[in-house]
């Protein structure tokens, strides 16, 4: 008995990769890692990181965290990059009450992550722009709840 000819095999196959196609592979948001981020450094190569991170799923993230640190009245915006800076990852403005995070870094998990929690430090510590011992503190508190 013979199996399926080289078309009908090959339309299997395409079948399976439309299928596999057309869903999203990346983690949805409601599978978000609990806060504070999870047990162990942040930047621990060990931690459950993405390689990629789609901008709606870090702003929705950054809304999260926002909430949880009572900053309900900010929100956040995503930018290509910006141009006047294009290694910026993110800003905060106290003025605008509003987190920007730059789309080209949201590579993975750990850099959004990252920013996120370094742009809500600022909104909580508008008087420590220079990443002083009161941001450290709190930047220390979201990110690792210590």
């Amino acid at each position: 008995m013979e199996g399926p000819s080289a078309t009908e095999a090959s339309s299997q196959r395409s079948g399976e990769d439309t299928e596999a196609a057309k869903g999203d592979h990346r983690r949805p948001i409601d599978s978000a890692p609990p806060f504070p981020f999870p047990a162990g450094p942040l930047l621990s190569a060990g931690n459950f990181f993405t390689l990629f991170m789609t901008s709606a799923y870090a702003v929705e993230m950054a809304r999260k965290v926002l909430l949880k640190c009572g900053l309900s009245n900010w929100t956040v915006n995503v930018v290509d990059e910006f141009p006047e800076h294009p290694k910026r990852f993110g800003l905060c403005s106290q003025r605008n009450r509003t987190i920007t995070l730059a789309a080209k870094h949201l590579v993975n998990d750990r850099e959004a992550w990252e920013t996120i929690y370094h742009e809500v430090a600022h909104a909580l510590t508008p008087d420590d722009i220079e990443h002083g011992a009161e941001w450290f503190r709190t930047f220390r508190r979201i990110a690792f709840g210590i």
